[in-house]
């Protein structure tokens, strides 16, 4: 196989749903190694996005007025760190059997983070369901 030129083109998020997609085209001496050319074309590239829009990023998540992730730039050796109180809390909720029992418990944890206060209510919103559904079930059957 003969390659007489190489294509680079990457996509590189910028801002929140901004990309850059910087592209370069090589043609490649004779003897020249195909994969140093690219490489080589990944770094130039990298440089002109870095010149436009500043170093990268990383780490950077982007969220709405009520706290939930829209997007971000995340590095791939990123790690997340888990808040041991919140998931004890979040599994005591979870544990809870019926409104009554999550009632009492928040009672008992009167003050929570807002995390945590949106699990108690989608937690709440399933025992309810769960419990409407048993109510028209047991109609069903009588009828």
């Amino acid at each position: 196989m003969r390659i007489d030129r190489v294509i680079y083109g990457s996509t590189v998020p910028t801002v929140q749903f901004g990309n850059q997609r910087p592209g370069f085209e090589a043609s490649l001496e004779p003897g020249e190694d195909p994969v140093e050319a690219y490489l080589k074309l990944h770094e130039i590239a990298m440089k002109a996005v870095e010149k436009v829009i500043g170093p990268p990023q990383v780490g950077v998540i982007f969220s709405d007025n009520q706290g939930r992730v829209t997007g971000g730039i995340m590095a791939d050796t990123s790690t997340s760190v888990i808040d041991l109180s919140h998931e004890k809390m979040e599994i005591a909720i979870d544990n809870c059997k019926d409104e009554q029992e999550l009632k009492a418990w928040k009672e008992n944890n009167p003050i929570m983070p807002a995390p945590i206060l949106k699990h108690y209510n989608t937690r709440m919103e399933i025992l309810r369901i769960e419990k409407n559904n048993k109510i028209m079930g047991d109609k069903n059957q009588r009828q």
